[in-house]
């Protein structure tokens, strides 16, 4: 609908790590999805709203950049749509539920498809390239977006002040 409302909230990335690595092979970002899953879902339920057995999909950059590519200027992101068990109360198994989901989408061919499609950047025309991308981030696929894309790893300083927060 028309009534769009953004939420901002500001964690410790160390505590997204320390659940990782008590996580059986989960990632940062598969703590951070089931983190707003689970968020989502109390919010939903506080408004009455039946979340049992409720899942939404998260639309999600993936970094495709492989490790000798690191530094390197200009993006290569997929957009992969991930599942967001609401209705799994128990933090356990919704981090779980989104490591498998999202080793599931990783191994599906649906980020190679995205890679392959950023390739094609340079041969396209414009128009083409533009209506193809729309269709892999129709934001009829998902109900929200969810990244934790890293800022700065260094002070950056304007006009002689430093940067303390980007939103």
């Amino acid at each position: 609908g028309p009534h769009r409302r953004v939420a901002i909230v500001d964690t410790d990335l160390a505590d997204y790590k320390r659940v990782k690595a008590a996580g059986d092979g989960a990632t940062v970002n598969d703590v951070v999805l089931a983190a707003v899953a689970g968020a989502l879902g109390r919010f939903l339920a506080d408004r009455g709203v039946e979340v049992e057995g409720l899942s939404l999909r998260a639309c999600v950059p993936v970094s495709l950049r492989p490790d000798s590519k690191r530094g390197a200027l200009g993006n290569e992101i997929a957009i992969m749509n991930a599942p967001l068990p609401i209705g799994l109360h128990d933090p356990k198994q919704r981090l779980a539920r989104v490591r498998q989901a999202m080793e599931h989408l990783k191994s599906s061919k649906q980020a190679e498809g995205a890679k392959v499609l950023t390739s094609l950047e340079n041969a396209l025309p414009p128009a083409v390239l533009a209506r193809a991308s729309r269709l892999g981030f129709s934001s009829r696929l998902y109900n929200l977006l969810v990244t934790n894309v890293p800022g700065p790893q260094f002070p950056i300083y304007l006009l002689g002040r430093r940067l303390e927060e980007l939103v």
